[in-house]
């Protein structure tokens, strides 16, 4: 029997989560093999394989060997990074316990596991991505049914006689005869998880995706269930014509636009990407704020892109139109914006004028401030600074960090009163609290402030809850206030 050796993995998708293909090399071949499994997940035969249809996964392999006749290996490439690899029987323990946030990888998943629990919480997540509920629940339908027919082990029904076959003929051709029919999605899908003639079923879905009734939400359905079939074909291609046509919701685009990607090359992917600017600018003057989702693909394509200026203009655009923000756009999109070295003056512009109008979100607004201000000097923000920090983050650690870098460029008598107003209302509890009474020791301004700063740490030593290595710092900034009380 000849061996083959594991050398590494292949992805069909750019990033993870994915499942990838375990890559092999054999004795006296300079070749890539891959598995060829049969449905029991033994090993028919190794192929060769043309690695630059794929994206290379930079993770070091197991040890292995394999030969035609064992149980085959799959694998499967983790959202935050790592590969979990396994014989065809085992990876299903392996992914039972793994959670990822995607909704559509948790979805393939849940098929190789059999988890009908896990399937179903994936495709409720799934369909509230659509706008329309009627197609959700289409959709819904569509993976409950395709549920039972077990097609997650790819033991999919095909007919056993004439009759069944004729029965399924007769359903092909009412679906072209037809087309304005509101369940052809469903019957299409519902059709194609029969495995029967499915090279004339995917010509058909593309035929349909060109008529008016093929548009929005609902050929989203179709794409997904072709493009996730994994078939080397035509369908990114159209994909592509289809998503620069129609204008459904940012979640139901990025998925299908991030499954075509996948499998477009060289200036194909290069006219994606512009495709998904174009619908980000979209989506920015309809929006009350940025979703997730859109942070997620705006965050793709600053990644993936030579010239950022595109992904820079989109973000500044989307923060100035929304007037507010999120945990996800800040982290991804205003932090990677802020902190590269190239931001331009617009994302500047507006991170300055979110920081004057919208001082809510105090985290994020410390966060933000601390960001622009490295980027920055100006008189405005260092107003609006002193502001925040008399009125704002009194239950909040990162107080003393904006506190700090504003007092560098005001005068001891304004940091002085900045911090004794805070330490008057913050919590007690905080970490910070005992830093802050440690740092007016070195402010000229407590010579004329000791009896009061006395009597605040006496009041913070009746607090029970304190640590002892912050009731160590009061301690010894208590007996320096008292000697200097002393000797003045």
């Amino acid at each position: 029997m000849i061996i083959y050796a594991l050398s590494g993995y292949l992805s069909p998708a750019e990033s993870p989560p994915s499942f990838v293909i375990p890559t092999f090399t054999m004795h006296g071949s300079n070749e890539i093999f891959a598995q060829d499994l049969d449905q029991s997940g033994k090993i028919k035969r190794f192929l060769k394989i043309d690695q630059r249809q794929f994206y290379a996964v930079q993770e070091i392999p197991i040890i292995a060997t394999k030969g035609q006749g064992e149980q085959g290996l799959l694998a499967y490439w983790k959202e935050e990074g790592g590969v979990l690899i396994a014989e065809y029987n085992n990876l299903s323990e392996l992914l039972a316990g793994y959670m990822t946030s995607d909704p559509f990888a948790d979805l393939e998943i849940a098929a190789l596991t059999d988890n009908d629990e896990r399937r179903f919480a994936a495709v409720d997540a799934i369909v509230e991505l659509f706008s329309d509920r009627q197609i959700a629940q289409e959709w819904r339908t569509q993976e409950v049914v395709a549920a039972g027919k077990g097609f997650s082990k790819a033991s999919l029904d095909r007919p056993d006689n004439d009759q069944q076959a004729g029965e399924l003929d007769r359903k092909i051709d009412r679906l072209l005869a037809d087309p304005e029919n509101d369940k052809w999605a469903e019957n299409w899908s519902l059709l194609w998880q029969s495995g029967y003639r499915q090279p004339e079923l995917e010509e058909i879905a593309l035929w349909w995706t060109d008529l008016g009734p093929g548009k929005g939400e609902k050929a989203s359905q179709v794409y997904w269930t072709l493009i996730r079939s994994g078939r080397d074909t035509r369908t990114w291609q159209y994909t592509y014509d289809w998503l620069s046509r129609n204008d459904i919701s940012v979640g139901l685009w990025s998925a299908i636009w991030n499954a075509a990607q996948g499998k477009a090359q060289g200036k194909d992917r290069d006219r994606l990407v512009v495709l998904a600017e174009q619908k980000l600018d979209r989506s920015i003057d309809t929006m009350n704020r940025p979703s997730q989702t859109w942070c997620i693909l705006w965050y793709y394509l600053w990644q993936h892109r030579r010239d950022r200026s595109p992904c820079m203009a989109l973000a500044a655009k989307a923060w100035k139109k929304a007037g507010a923000t999120t945990r996800a756009y800040a982290d991804f999109v205003i932090d990677p914006a802020l902190t590269d070295s190239n931001c331009p003056d617009d994302v500047l512009e507006a991170a300055s004028y979110w920081l004057q109008n919208d001082m809510r979100s105090v985290t994020l607004w410390a966060e933000i401030w601390l960001k622009t201000d490295s980027k920055t000097n100006s008189p405005a923000l260092d107003r609006i600074a002193e502001y925040w920090l008399s009125y704002y983050g009194g239950n909040m650690n990162l107080w003393r960090e904006v506190w700090i870098k504003l007092s560098k460029r005001i005068d001891s008598e304004k940091s002085f009163s900045l911090a004794k107003s805070w330490l008057s209302r913050a919590r007690w509890d905080l970490s910070s609290w005992p830093k802050i009474y440690n740092d007016l020791a070195q402010n000229k301004e407590f010579k004329n402030n000791i009896p009061y700063l006395i009597s605040l740490g006496n009041s913070w030593q009746s607090y029970q809850g304190a640590y002892p290595a912050n009731a160590m710092k009061i301690d010894k900034a208590m007996a320096y206030f008292s000697s200097m009380s002393t000797t003045t």
